[in-house]
């Protein structure tokens, strides 16, 4: 069993295990059954269903018989290995699997929140997946997690449908692997996996764009963090040469924000409401007597210059349209304008950029020079005016950190099984062969 802070560390052998787990608590944090003795896997067998619902009375979790890997707080327990820290959770009845999922996800950049191994037994009919329910569960309450990891041998079908339905309920994306077994569509918020490598590969593309990996990003951002303390910087400003880009940014600020979008407004403003505006610059009203700002950037400059010394403007958008006819390098004019700008004041500037690497403009390197002077640079307009708008909601929403984080978890209190770090022994390893019998034991 897994309890919260531990307060008492219990070395025994399975012999023992089931007098120990009836004084259990939650402030305990008793050791993971792991036995291949004939009698004592019977009679643990025999009891482990009772023990689980035991577990599930106090709010704790049973793992084993038969686990022999994990991962709690970063730290390894029995047969796991040294894994990056990361917003993905395994709970699993094959330890081996979880093994080799966690260390591809490592390896490839990710993290591992938690690891939970159950055992194989616990998704025996006799059992029913009381272990794995809880522990899917647990992690679904978890804010470090954003991605669930389930891995298994096929269990018995009726077992396997039970933890698919527990799969739709929770919260957050579920990556399922049934190992050996031809795996199912995908449905709802469950994807499903043939084999644990690219069981690892789907779980790493979910977490590198969930929302929460997102907010977690914006938290972090140095500039919104000096943003945040002043109250009155909380508007996004756009200036666009693609009249369809701005109409685009329009009308994805205006849903999310419920702006009515039969407001009419003069030539070439597509959205302005409060301090936020969205202006067309390609539009005839700014181009009569002038080129296009494709063409020549002048105009557009002294547009985000103005911008930048407004008080409301927190985010300021761009597009930048590349291709033939237009000016020979405009994100060689526009780096300066941003440096400049965020060396004065916190500012957050985010662009998108449309084009080719066969373009006189090579799409890299335009892309480079934005990023180098301090821009973040979108895959394409949608996502930039998203990210603009995540920004936003934060900070109108973030007025203390506690407010945003109780938003970032949708007021769902972490689990008490899994939010204090453990402190663990793993016995019968090589370097802490030694009698228990004679361990005094610190509570």
């Amino acid at each position: 069993m897994m309890g919260t802070s531990a307060n008492k560390d219990i070395f025994m052998n399975s012999w023992f295990y089931k007098d120990e787990s009836e004084d259990a608590s939650p402030n305990d944090l008793c050791t993971i059954i792991d036995s291949d003795d004939e009698m004592v896997v019977e009679n643990s067998l025999e009891e482990v269903q009772p023990k689980q619902q035991k577990a599930q009375e106090k709010g704790l979790i049973v793992i084993g018989p038969d686990c022999g890997t994990g991962i709690l707080q970063e730290d390894p327990v029995a047969c796991a290995n040294v894994i990056e820290k990361g917003n993905i959770g395994i709970v699993g009845a094959s330890g081996t699997g979880i093994q080799e999922a966690a260390a591809i996800i490592s390896r490839k950049g990710g993290g591992i929140s938690y690891a939970i191994g159950t055992g194989g037994r616990d998704l025996s009919q006799g059992v029913g997946a009381v272990a794995a329910i809880r522990s899917l569960e647990t992690l679904a309450h978890d804010p470090e997690t954003d991605i669930i990891v389930f891995i298994s041998e096929p269990p018995a079908p009726e077992v396997r449908d039970k933890v698919v339905n527990v799969f739709i309920t929770l919260n957050k994306p579920v990556v399922a692997a049934f190992i050996g077994e031809k795996p199912r569509e995908d449905h709802d918020n469950v994807h499903y996996a043939c084999t644990l490598k690219e069981t690892a590969s789907i779980a790493l593309d979910l977490s590198r764009n969930s929302d929460i990996h997102l907010k977690q990003w914006i938290r972090e951002n140095e500039d919104i963090k000096k943003i945040k303390s002043n109250e009155g910087q909380r508007e996004i400003k756009g200036y666009y040469c693609g009249g369809a880009l701005a109409l685009e940014a329009a009308m994805i600020i205006e849903d999310v924000f419920n702006i009515d979008p039969a407001v009419e407004y003069p030539e070439g403003i597509m959205l302005r409401h409060n301090g936020t505006e969205i202006i067309n610059l390609g539009d005839d009203a700014y181009t009569q007597g002038r080129a296009h700002p494709m063409i020549d950037p002048s105009l557009w400059v002294d547009f985000v210059s103005e911008a930048v010394n407004y008080p409301e403007t927190a985010v300021i958008l761009l597009d930048h349209v590349i291709g033939c006819g237009g000016h020979e390098d405009m994100a060689g004019v526009f780096a300066p304008v941003i440096k400049e700008a965020k060396a004065n004041r916190p500012l957050v500037f985010i662009v998108s950029v449309t084009g080719s690497e066969r373009d006189p403009l090579k799409h890299s390197e335009q892309v480079k020079k934005f990023e180098e002077a301090g821009a973040i640079v979108a895959g394409n307009n949608a996502q930039a005016t998203r990210l603009a708008i995540e920004i936003i909601k934060y900070l109108k929403s973030a007025d203390s950190e506690e407010k945003a984080q109780s938003e970032l978890i949708a007021t769902l209190e972490p689990d008490a099984v899994i939010s204090n770090k453990p402190r663990v022994i793993n016995v019968g390893f090589a370097e802490t062969r030694f009698q228990c019998q004679q361990l005094s034991v610190n509570q």
